[in-house]
């Protein structure tokens, strides 16, 4: 990746609204922007499509060694729907680079595939990637405590566990019964937040991971492409590269994020409002003129930080048999082609013979569609109402926020993966993503999902929480809005 030095004129040329007392600044022309989680799903979904078997709301409670056979036995916990730790409909912030390690490794093994002995390796990496993930793809998950900005209305829940709570409780968690175990040859231990328990099921003490929690701010569209043109990062701390400034690919601005150790419990005790208040005022200090009144939606995840202070990648010392893929945080998302490409080196090493696959399928098909404006379309209020005007699925636009139709919808439901609920839509086409957070269109994406999938609309899961994991409820009254505006201000 290239860079260059910039500063005075230059500098104020390509940022405009970067704040007046910064003087110079490395510009890396190379770099890029990638949406996380539409990255996991692609890889996911990739996977499957060539032969990976992903276990969801599937747990590993075990791992024992069977020397005759000279395989692994896996034993696994399934949730039930209604409580799984971990979906295909998941929110996430963290754990997105742990999905590319462990989904690039799958697909590369899927790509040279030595039958029934790579399956199981395949099958191993979706286990350790899907059944040992609980907290760190609950990114969303928050409680509503009284504060300065609590909600007023019957929308706001005050029982729901912050995300840094639920993530202790799900790493402190007893263990589960057994409901199915697997058998692999070889292990991808891939685990994130839970590395360090997949290591210890086989002896392996090495090393301990060290949760770090992240939030973000996310703003409106009217806050993104006009006021800043480059991710901006400031110089970087101890903790890390900082609280970034950056404009997404869908346009939006997002602030963030934050760095606070789950096992420092200075770090832990900060209020929402202070969490707010750090990201704002730092993000300020970079670009002081967003409207910090546009903010709908907030972020929370945890990276994956290692007791060893650097990334694990190496075969376990217990059992060469399995590989660890470990306390891979940031830049693991960047990373994680080489890494997954890494694992298979290594596999190689410990005695896996590979031959390539030649029906390997390199290409997933995008779901969301380029429109030439609102040209050929046509907002939907009713489904039934669109059926009676004969309104083509790809002209029906259900999230008029996103301009999402009726067959980006229908295509996201009917891929390999399983996409079941409002949330699962909302990653994989962005129906629900816009300014009002799904309050026009939601429960249309429901009906579709009733009506394609055979289920019943009440069995349709949607967003579980009114409020997110620093907002205090789904929709901001404008005195809420104000108050987080005060916040931003040093």
């Amino acid at each position: 990746v290239s860079t260059q030095s910039t500063g005075g004129k230059e500098l104020h040329e390509m940022e405009p609204n970067l704040h007046e007392d910064v003087t110079a600044a490395l510009y890396s022309p190379d770099a890029g922007t990638v949406v996380p989680y539409e990255f996991a799903i692609a890889l996911c979904e990739n996977a499957v499509d060539n032969g990976v078997e992903l276990l969801l709301k599937t747990q590993v409670v075990g791992i024992e060694r069977d020397a005759t056979a000279d395989v692994f036995n896996v034993r696994l916990h399934e949730h039930a729907s209604s409580s799984a730790p971990m979906s295909s409909s998941s929110s996430s912030t963290g754990g997105i680079a742990l999905a590319g390690v462990a989904l690039i490794a799958a697909a590369a093994a899927a790509a040279l595939v030595d039958d029934a002995t790579v399956r199981q390796v395949c099958t191993a990496l979706a286990l350790c990637f899907a059944g040992a993930l609980a907290a760190q793809l609950r990114g969303s998950s928050s409680s509503s405590s009284s504060s300065s900005l609590a909600a007023t209305n019957s929308k706001t829940h005050s029982s729901d566990p912050t995300f840094a709570e639920a993530l202790a409780k799900q790493r402190a968690q007893v263990e589960l019964p057994t409901t199915r175990t697997v058998q692999a040859r070889y292990i991808v231990n891939c685990a994130g937040l839970f590395s360090d328990k997949i290591a210890r099921m086989v002896g392996d003490s090495s090393f301990e991971i060290k949760p770090r929690i992240g939030e973000y701010l996310l703003l409106h569209k009217n806050q993104g492409g006009r006021l800043v043109r480059h991710v901006l990062f400031p110089c970087p701390g101890p903790l890390g590269k900082g609280v970034l400034v950056q404009p997404t690919l869908w346009s939006n601005l997002i602030l963030g994020p934050t760095a606070r150790n789950l096992h420092d419990p200075e770090h832990m005790k900060m209020t929402k409002e202070q969490v707010m208040h750090y990201i704002l005022s730092k993000c300020r200090d970079l670009v002081p003129h967003f409207d910090a009144t546009q903010v709908i939606h907030s972020f929370s995840g945890a990276r994956a930080k290692c007791s060893r202070g650097d990334w694990i990648v190496e075969p376990c010392a217990t059992e060469p048999n399995m590989i660890h893929l470990a306390g891979i945080d940031s830049p693991g998302l960047a990373g994680s082609p080489a890494l997954g490409l890494k694992a298979i080196e290594m596999l190689r090493k410990a005695g896996l013979r590979l031959t390539a696959n030649r029906s390997f399928e390199g290409r997933r098909g995008a779901i969301v569609r380029a429109k030439a404006g609102w040209k050929g379309l046509k907002v939907v209020e009713s489904l039934a109402k669109a059926d009676a005007d004969g309104v083509a699925a790809d002209a029906a636009v259900i999230c008029r926020c996103e301009k999402v139709t009726r067959a980006e919808i229908n295509d996201a439901l009917h891929r390999s993966l399983p996409c079941d609920s409002t949330q699962a839509v909302r990653k994989r086409s962005r129906a629900g993503q816009g300014a009002c957070q799904g309050e026009r269109c939601e429960h249309l994406v429901r009906e579709i999902i009733s009506r394609e999938l055979g289920k019943p609309s009440g069995d349709v899961n949607g967003r579980p929480w009114p409020e997110s994991s620093l907002l205090p409820q789904r929709w901001l009254t404008p005195e809420q809005q104000g108050k987080i505006d005060a916040l931003s201000q040093h």
